[in-house]
């Protein structure tokens, strides 16, 4: 099994998670000033 998080944070905060390649969860705030370990709540 393999589990990817991946973060971007260019133009706001976007986060998603993948579990053996399949999406299983994802969030965007479109705040430039968002900080990442704030933004998304599961």
């Amino acid at each position: 099994m393999s589990v990817v998080l991946a973060l971007d944070t260019s133009a706001g905060v976007a986060v998603g998670i993948a579990v053996d390649g399949r999406i299983v969860a994802s969030g965007r705030v479109d705040d430039s000033r968002a900080h990442a370990e704030n933004s998304c709540r599961w």
